[in-house]
């Protein structure tokens, strides 16, 4: 076992256990003020990790800042089968232990969570604000973003299946998960959408949306022509893309090169 394997599944672990505590006194907690005093005393919240930079966090409802990133989109697949598997406590603590970890994954492989999506979340890597022609990320760069980006998917492969899974089989959830990730890269505006307090940082370009769309095939990572144009190789072909005779391109690597 691999020594992110082991992280996954003792940060996975870590997260069950919050959840089914939580269910607990949610379950037992009949009025306002003794919720109000339960969620005021957990500080261990999913949120985006692009709330840490100040200039996102302060965009107001509307407000947008243009940026460059590698977006990495994850999705559970035929999670609407699972959800008639299981029971709905089950698919609640499953879902709690699936999308910390997802987002643990992601911020280990330098990435920052841009929001979170049903069962799934997408985020950004090498993310660079654009303020003129100046600004816009090098070569270079953009190369180390996908980089990020195509072995971060490698590894959530891996983190769902031999991690998340692994850890609800032991506490009895039997479950048989898969996760279809899609990589691509381009401009996106990050901006603040909702309505008054209810408002959460997301982006929006035509890279999120196609790395949204790449992510429906089962327990693969594939990437656009653009992530294998700025991306073509690895030295001694140890991550290498592969023309699936769809839209994309299917990654590959030797688990030699997976950071832990």
């Amino acid at each position: 076992m691999s020594v992110l394997i082991e992280q996954v599944q003792s940060f996975a672990s870590e997260q069950l256990e919050r959840a089914k505590g939580f269910a607990k006194v949610i379950r037992f907690s009949h009025n306002k003020e003794a919720r109000s005093k339960m969620l005021a005393n957990e500080a261990w919240d999913i949120r985006a990790s692009i709330e840490d930079d100040p200039d996102f966090a302060s965009l107001s409802v509307s407000d947008g800042i243009s940026a460059w990133s590698s977006i990495l989109s994850v999705d559970l697949r035929d999670s609407t089968k699972l959800a008639d598997q299981v029971s709905a406590r089950d698919m609640y603590l499953m879902i709690h232990t699936l999308l910390p970890t997802l987002a643990y994954v992601c911020e280990k492989s330098s990435g920052e969570v841009m929001n979170f999506r049903g069962d799934g979340l997408f985020a950004g890597f090498g993310l660079k604000k654009i303020t003129d022609a100046a600004s816009e990320p090098t070569k270079e760069q953009k190369f180390d973003a996908n980089r990020q980006a195509v072995v971060c998917g490698l590894n959530l492969i891996d983190a769902v299946s031999q991690g998340v899974e692994v850890v609800l089989s032991d506490d009895g959830i039997n479950v048989d998960l898969h996760a279809g990730v899609g990589i691509d890269c381009g401009q996106v505006t990050v901006t603040r959408v909702g309505w008054m307090s209810a408002g959460e940082l997301t982006a929006y370009g035509s890279c999120v949306n196609r790395a949204c769309k790449l992510a429906d095939a089962r327990d693969q990572v594939i990437v656009s022509s653009r992530v294998t144009e700025l991306y073509p190789s690895s030295v001694g072909g140890k991550l290498r893309f592969s023309n699936n005779g769809g839209e994309g391109y299917t990654a590959q690597c030797d688990t030699s090169l997976l950071i832990s």
